[in-house]
């Protein structure tokens, strides 16, 4: 009788552990939120492979129990959006206000220092790997810059030894996959301005198709500097600077500066199967996105000498060219970034 008690006793336990989400296979994700108006916010891991709703009551409180990826998670509330690392075992707990989310974000509870660390290395990337400290190096300068970096990151992580293991490996993978980047960007940035020097001719673009009617050749533009911005439509990077491009023609409207798209489009990447279809789809985009300046499209798509010129084997790429058609810079900052406009207001358009 004892043994047949004692089977189903252990038997009921053991059928309940299972059924209960322990604290080794699940995270807990609790908090209160302040300006909170909505019914429920949402966590994904960075690559979106797992998403999880997660109601929030009137008061602004929420808590769930999730079965997550471990790694970097993005918190999205109210159209804004906070990280945090997460892991199965941990207990975090956040609190905001959704006024200014990322600004007022915190988290406590198990787990939470290795959250506090990864926003730690954000900052610190964001001022190591600040790229107004590579653009103007040469490769010299470089590798001292880098290795000055790389010494700030190793000092960063050997001050950081007690925090989870997944955590800090994923941070240091992150990191170093970043820094491999820059290095690689920045090293073939300084190659290239060896290779085609500040203060020699430009290569040369002929009788390329204007979007507004008839042809345009690089001469065309003499006297005036030329910003030229060398894409496609298939190109997503290429996209997302448009409305920065817009935005930096609008603001140098009245300045001595043509600023020029010149479109790599062509049928096998594009689509359609023949040229036709490629400057149907080119125009298409054009219009849809009210893109301004001279837009163009190459004659040879990769193949043209412009391209080949300047040796472009990535899209965007963007270049400035003087007054005089010679290079001021052949691999030039995106629209996006700050110092593409400390070099047009040294220049004194």
């Amino acid at each position: 009788m004892h043994s047949v008690i004692k089977y189903v006793l252990i038997s009921f336990f053991l059928f309940a552990s299972l059924q209960q989400p322990t604290a080794q296979i699940c995270a807990k994700f609790s908090g209160k939120l302040s300006n909170f108006t909505q019914d429920s916010i949402l966590v994904r891991n960075a690559n979106q492979k797992y998403v999880k709703v997660i109601r929030v009551n009137k008061d602004g409180t929420f808590s769930d129990t999730l079965r997550v990826i471990n790694g970097t998670h993005v918190v999205i509330a109210g159209g804004q959006y906070d990280y945090m690392f997460l892991k199965n075992g941990f207990d975090l707990n956040l609190e905001a206000d959704v006024a200014d989310f990322t600004a007022t974000a915190s988290y406590s509870g198990k787990g939470s220092e290795n959250t506090a660390a990864m926003k730690e290395l954000f900052k610190l990337e964001e001022k190591e790997l600040d790229e107004s400290k590579f653009n103007e190096l040469d490769s010299t300068a470089l590798f001292s810059a880098f290795s000055a970096t790389e010494r700030k990151m190793d000092q960063f992580f050997n001050t950081r030894k007690n925090l989870d293991a997944d955590a800090l490996t994923w941070m240091v993978r992150y990191s170093g996959d970043n820094l491999v980047q820059m290095k690689r960007y920045y090293f073939a940035s300084a190659s290239l301005k060896k290779v085609l020097p500040a203060g020699s001719p430009s290569p040369e673009f002929f009788n390329y198709e204007n979007y507004n009617g008839g042809t345009t050749s690089l001469k065309d533009l003499r006297g005036k500097f030329v910003y030229v911005d060398v894409w496609a439509t298939w190109c997503g990077p290429c996209k997302a600077e448009i409305p920065n491009l817009k935005k930096l023609e609008e603001d140098y409207h009245n300045k001595n500066i043509a600023f020029v798209s010149i479109s790599i489009d062509d049928p096998r990447r594009s689509g359609g199967g023949n040229m036709d279809a490629v400057k149907a789809k080119w125009r298409a985009m054009i219009t849809d996105k009210k893109m301004g300046g001279v837009q163009l499209i190459a004659d040879n798509n990769w193949n043209s000498d412009f391209v080949k010129g300047y040796r472009i084997s990535g899209i965007p790429r963007f270049i400035l060219i003087d007054p005089e058609g010679k290079i001021v810079l052949p691999d030039a900052p995106r629209p996006s970034s700050p110092k593409i406009r400390e070099i047009f207001n040294r220049l004194k358009l």
